[in-house]
């Protein structure tokens, strides 16, 4: 089992990048060639019921081979801004991943966080593992809850999965 895939985010810390955004979806592909993850975040925000992407790419951090240290970039962030740091600070392929970064923004830093799972709630032993990886690395109370499921997001993740579908049988067909 790897990281790619589709994952559900179902809380994270506030950002400027995600306000008042819900059913978070976020699809990580592998480009074999070159390395790179082509990410797809969608997000809905219910209050006008937008839909927002982010397109970005993320490969690993060779300063920090094998640790789950990651440099992603999202196509909206400028040139001159350096690529932001993702670490993995814990995750089971099949159920969850905890997630954090910080950033540097002139003087100031920007952390982000972001807990994610194979489905739109996490459930079982899942709760109380990333309860405990949370409690050791992050600040519990800085995390808001994700609004995830079919009451709020209805067809997201089934219209996620299938664009991504499409746009990696396409990759496939120019190869």
């Amino acid at each position: 089992m790897t990281y790619m895939g589709t994952w559900y985010e179902i809380q994270r810390y506030p950002h400027r990048n995600q306000p008042n955004g819900d059913c978070v979806v976020v699809n990580y592909a592998l480009n074999q060639t070159s390395g790179e993850v082509a990410i797809l975040n969608r997000m809905r925000v219910l209050a006008d019921d937008a839909t927002v992407e982010a397109r970005g790419t993320a490969v690993t951090d060779p300063e920090y081979p094998g640790q789950g240290v990651l440099r992603v970039r999202f196509e909206e962030t400028p040139p001159e801004v350096p690529a932001s740091y993702y670490r993995i600070l814990g995750v089971v392929y099949d159920r969850y991943a905890v997630v954090w970064s910080c950033r540097e923004n002139g003087a100031n830093s920007v952390e982000s966080a972001w807990v994610l799972s194979r489905a739109p709630t996490l459930e079982g032993v899942s709760v109380s593992i990333v309860k405990a990886i949370i409690d050791q690395h992050l600040d519990h109370d800085s995390f808001t809850i994700t609004k995830q499921g079919e009451q709020y997001c209805g067809g997201v993740a089934a219209l996620t999965t299938s664009i991504v579908v499409f746009i990696l049988s396409v990759f496939v067909m120019l190869q």
